[in-house]
């Protein structure tokens, strides 16, 4: 976590984040991952909030599968009456499957 900024020329900044993650058994595991940025300069502000996360299962002989999930959420408040804002949110998703057509004889 920081924060900064010079309160003379009106400025100030916030970063903060956390990150997290689990394995079971080294066939399971899953991780997570969220960010907060603000950043403001004479009154004109700007956040963003990303959330990250993945869920991976994989085992020889079977079939892997992997999931995605991404959120970003971005606001930018200035000094007119529109604020911008923009979300973006993802999802996706694998299976598929290894397999080998030639052993060597070792």
């Amino acid at each position: 976590m920081s924060a900064w900024g010079n309160s003379l020329l009106g400025t100030d900044v916030l970063n903060y984040g956390g990150k997290g993650d689990y394995k079971f058994a080294g066939v399971l595991s899953a991780e997570g991952n969220y960010d907060y940025k603000r950043n403001m300069i004479n009154a004109v502000r700007d956040e963003i909030k990303e959330i990250n996360s993945k869920v991976s299962f994989k085992k020889s002989g079977v079939p892997y599968a992997d999931y995605t999930y991404y959120n970003s959420q971005e606001k930018n408040c200035d000094a007119y009456p529109d604020n911008i804002d923009q979300q973006i949110a993802r999802h996706t998703g694998s299976l598929g499957y290894n397999f080998t057509f030639f052993k060597p004889f070792c």
